[in-house]
């Protein structure tokens, strides 16, 4: 096991890390209420994504609780596609930054769970 890195305040939000410290992004979309009031009014009408989905994000400390999180969502029937994304991200500092200021940063592509 790697020794944690030093202290940082991530940006944006000012909450504490460790440089290394790493957790997973479930991220999915779903219709926001005027879309889908939209949408039940005339539903052959072509959404737009722009104004009638939001983008939703949760974060796990484990790959195993990212994936039951995205699968629980995309059974769940509200994500607009279908699928819900899994992304692992890790601390590092701030390019060009001060050096007690961090952020996460995606790592490898993101998994899809549908």
């Amino acid at each position: 096991m790697s020794r944690p890195g030093p202290r940082v305040r991530i940006f944006p939000g000012g909450a504490e890390a460790r440089i290394g410290d790493e957790r997973y992004e479930v991220e999915w979309q779903e219709m926001t209420a005027a879309g889908q009031k939209r949408h039940d009014a005339d539903p052959n009408r072509d959404h737009d994504p722009d104004r009638d989905e939001r983008h939703v994000r949760e974060y796990c400390a484990t790959l195993e609780q990212a994936r039951t999180k995205a699968a629980a969502i995309v059974a769940g029937g509200t994500t607009v596609y279908g699928v819900a994304t899994v992304t692992r991200q890790v601390v590092d500092y701030i390019d060009g930054g001060p050096r007690d200021v961090g952020e996460w940063n995606d790592v490898g592509d993101p998994e899809y769970v549908d």
